[in-house]
């Protein structure tokens, strides 16, 4: 068993090509693809985090319509985030307006935010992990939810050591959110 950290695209491509055994994925569960068996680990509201000088940030939520003013800072256009973002916005008719992408590089993002550059959308989870006085995290008002799954293929069923790790890892992050 290994655990790598990649985007959800590539997590898909691991479980099915036999690289992984295993994956947490962030989505929407209207998102889920029916090749994949989906183990419900937690449900988390979105966020705009933007740099708290912004004039937004005064305000402890964000309606989605007031999305389009913003830009964003985003990961790589390629990525399943990226994507993710870009079909709410276009769901809840905000302009998605890129302003820069890059690919994994989170400490430049927080800069570029902290600078008043843009803003992007995260988690609770990672909204609540950026530890920078200059950024604020804002509750968009949305019934826009991501949920984290434990995800494999559905042609497989685990069972001894791998079904306990499964069981594990369930228990594991619903005891962090308690």
């Amino acid at each position: 068993m290994s655990i790598k950290v990649t985007d959800n695209y590539a997590a898909y491509d691991g479980l099915n090509n036999g690289e992984l055994d295993f994956a947490i994925v962030k989505l929407r569960p209207e998102d889920k693809l029916n090749t994949f068996t989906y183990k419900f680990l937690t449900e988390e509201k979105l966020y705009l985090v933007i740099n708290k000088d912004n004039i937004k940030a005064n305000q402890s939520s964000i309606f989605p319509s007031d999305l389009s003013e913003i830009p964003l800072l985003m990961a790589d256009a390629n990525s399943s985030i990226y994507n993710d973002v870009k079909k709410i916005y276009r769901e809840i008719g905000a302009n998605f307006n890129v302003v820069f992408e890059n690919t994994t590089d989170v400490s430049l993002l927080n800069d570029m935010i902290s600078e008043g550059r843009g803003a992007t959308i995260a988690t609770e989870s990672a909204a609540a992990s950026i530890d920078d006085s200059r950024i604020k995290a804002i509750l968009i008002e949305s019934p826009v939810k991501f949920c984290t799954y434990l995800a494999y293929p559905k042609n497989r069923e685990y069972t001894g050591i791998y079904g306990k790790f499964i069981e594990h890892v369930i228990l594991s992050v619903k005891n962090l959110y308690e």
